[in-house]
């Protein structure tokens, strides 16, 4: 039986689409025979990985501490597929992230860092995952003596090349050497803090946009005191274009325009490569969403055309969420698309490109059953060491009353007034 008579026929059979079992049996039946896919060539896939999702036990006594303790860290790796608009996973994590770092270069690899080891450390682990061979591995970022004690805050990925933006007393711009050379400073972004924000964006694969809020050595509150720099990744020059920036959630690209707003406000910011100015906006850009709109904590990205939306935290319930939306620029209008596979929020997402055969499985296929993503992948990751964990056990088995005989000699005799007596 052809691809094409199961597809026009069965398929769109009014009992076989009311019965799951059929149209997993079909689905089997065309995974068996390779009928799934026949072209070649990649699909654009929206990543989510890691967050946090609810937990499985929950104990009454912590109820008034819910919020907290039923949501745990996952390491579950989903792509929505743009072009065909369902789910399918990837590889999980080589382990569980909250607030993991997620970029993706167009060599065909993808990078993620685990931001619960990024205080205090002047050697920082990367986990690097090869899309051609479905491996991970792991290498180190060797940050230069300058910057003890400092924090990676954000990882992209730009011609080809890993740069990470870190902080200590002053911001700055590494190329992270793979190899484990010392990291290569680019340029001296601006003065930082614990509490800068900073956002960064990469435009036509050639500048990396990095806007900061609650920077310097005075903490100014107001938006529209920010810092915008520009680095050019093919001249390697530094641009600061500051006058007239507003720091807000949300960076993306629209055409040759970067485009600076907060979701539901009625003002905007945008910045045009070609004359490098910035430009005001009296339009609501980006409207809340239909459901949940005081929702936090969401994964969200933009390819240009369309801004995603993806789980995030319900304020009232402080739940995860799993729905999905997208936004159209063009119609102004949202769209609901199919449900996360799993309530996820805290999650990191990027685009990338993945190729037809590693996506051509459902999120329900029946094949991935017993042949999960994680037996088809490849783990040759070094973890970084874990301070809490103790490998000295010599005092383990040891009592205060084993080192007694140690003082025998020290003892002063002891008269028993009850000695002679008998019970």
């Amino acid at each position: 039986m052809s691809k094409q008579v199961i597809e026009t026929i069965l398929e769109k059979n009014n009992l076989v689409s009311r019965q799951e079992d059929c149209k997993a049996h079909i689905l089997r039946a065309k995974l068996s025979k390779d009928l799934t896919y026949q072209e070649t060539g990649q699909r654009d896939v929206i990543l989510v990985a890691g967050g946090c999702s609810h937990s499985v036990y929950v104990n009454n006594f912590f109820h008034h501490f819910s919020s907290i303790i039923n949501s745990i860290a996952v390491s579950n790796i989903y792509g929505y597929v743009i072009q065909d608009q369902r789910w399918t996973e990837i590889a999980p994590l080589p382990h569980q992230m909250r607030r993991p770092l997620l970029t993706y270069d167009n060599s065909g690899h993808l990078y993620v860092f685990d931001t619960e080891h990024t205080h205090d450390s002047t050697m920082f682990y990367i986990y690097k995952f090869r899309i051609s061979d479905k491996s991970w591995t792991s290498f180190k970022i060797n940050v230069p003596e300058a910057y003890l004690n400092a924090s990676l805050q954000k990882i992209v990925a730009c011609n080809n090349k890993l740069y990470a933006v870190i902080s200590s007393q002053q911001a700055a711009l590494l190329e992270v050497k793979e190899d484990g050379n010392e990291s290569e400073i680019k340029c001296q972004l601006f003065h930082s803090n614990p509490s800068t924000q900073v956002n960064v964006h990469v435009t036509n694969n050639s500048h990396i946009c990095v806007l900061a809020w609650k920077h310097g050595i005075k903490v100014k509150k107001s938006r529209h005191y920010a810092k915008f720099i520009v680095y050019d990744v093919r001249s390697q020059r530094r641009f600061d274009h500051s006058k007239g920036s507003i720091f807000e959630t949300h960076m993306f690209s629209i055409g040759n325009d970067i485009t600076v707003c907060r979701m539901g406000k009625f003002h905007a910011r945008r910045f045009n490569l070609n004359d490098r100015r910035w430009k005001p906006i009296a339009d609501q850009v980006l409207p809340f969403p239909p459901e949940d709109p005081a929702r936090t904590d969401f994964a969200s990205i933009s390819d240009g055309n369309n801004f995603f939306l993806f789980g995030g935290k319900d304020q009232s319930t402080k739940k995860p969420l799993e729905t999905a939306y997208k936004y159209t620029y063009r119609t102004k209008s949202w769209t609901k698309l199919e449900d996360m596979p799993q309530a996820l929020m805290q999650s990191a997402i990027c685009i990338a490109k993945f190729p037809v055969t590693d996506v051509r499985c459902h999120i329900k296929c029946p094949h991935c059953l017993y042949h999960s993503r994680r037996s088809q992948a490849l783990y040759n990751v070094e973890y970084p060491p874990d301070e809490d964990e103790c490998t000295d056990y010599s005092n383990d088995d040891d009592y205060l009353s084993d080192h007694w005989v140690d003082y025998y000699d020290d003892y002063e005799a002891f008269d028993d007034p009850f000695e002679h007596y008998w019970y």
